[in-house]
């Protein structure tokens, strides 16, 4: 697809792009910032037409308040979607670091602060909403993975899940992402980061402390990312992952011990 110009006459050190997806007029969106000699963030939103050039036009660029009036250095990893928002994590002066969200349907940005985690959380989601994981050891020498879950982007809420994993899979485990739930509960990981060979889903009830582990076959340009290490972001739209006849029983389980 061909876009449009922008009508910037602006110069900037860098621009980054991520596209979102606005489910309640079925469009997609595009999300350019852009950052300056200054280190000052901008933003500047295309909507994207259905046909191979678009015939829309940027909107214009606003700018974004620094965060606690710190300078904006770089950014933190690829941006992530989920229900309607783009996440992208940004790195301030003195090594801090903060989420930028921004909603689809409004055009409207907020700076999150994370919790206070690991800084090799990863972005994922779980039930709908946006999750940072992390792996670590506990005191008695167990892989446990964290999650902590955004309940309200709003007010900044963060609530944690933890789950313990077993001896057989706490090794396809150490990057391990949470990628959405089943309508049932289950909740599903992708560990492709870590592994880049073997194309495993795994799916975890937390009802029965039971993993199940599930071969897929990927994309041919998705499994070459995954097998050469680059950075590589997954979710589901899961009533097509399985026909109504198929059940998770007949898939490798392994129990959580």
């Amino acid at each position: 697809m061909n876009l449009p110009s922008s009508n910037s006459q602006s110069e900037y050190r860098n621009i980054w792009y991520a596209l979102g997806f606005n489910p309640m007029y079925n469009v997609y969106k595009l999300l350019k910032l852009c950052h300056n000699d200054e280190h000052k963030l901008f933003y500047d939103v295309l909507t994207l037409e259905t046909s191979s050039i678009s015939q829309g036009e940027w909107k214009g660029e606003k700018y974004i308040p620094s965060y606690n009036n710190y300078m904006f250095i770089d950014v933190g990893g690829q941006s992530y979607y989920v229900n309607g928002m783009i996440f992208w994590k940004f790195v301030y002066e003195r090594s801090g670091e903060c989420i930028i969200s921004f909603d689809v349907h409004h055009e409207n940005v907020t700076i999150i602060k994370p919790p206070p985690i690991a800084p090799t959380r990863r972005f994922g989601q779980f039930d709908g909403k946006l999750a940072l994981s992390y792996t670590h050891k506990d005191d008695y020498d167990s892989w446990i993975l964290d999650l902590w879950v955004l309940e309200d982007d709003q007010n900044i809420k963060w609530t944690k899940v933890s789950i313990k994993l077993s001896s057989e899979v706490d090794k396809y485990f150490y990057e391990a992402t949470p990628i959405g739930n089943f309508p049932s509960g289950e909740l599903v990981l992708s560990c492709f980061e870590c592994q880049k060979v073997d194309n495993y889903l795994y799916i975890y009830d937390a009802m029965k402390s039971k993993f199940t582990r599930l071969m897929i076959d990927l994309p041919r340009s998705l499994a070459l990312a995954c097998r050469t290490g680059y950075p590589v972001h997954m979710s589901c739209l899961f009533e097509n992952m399985f026909s109504l006849d198929t059940s998770l029983d007949d898939v490798v389980e392994v129990n959580n011990k």
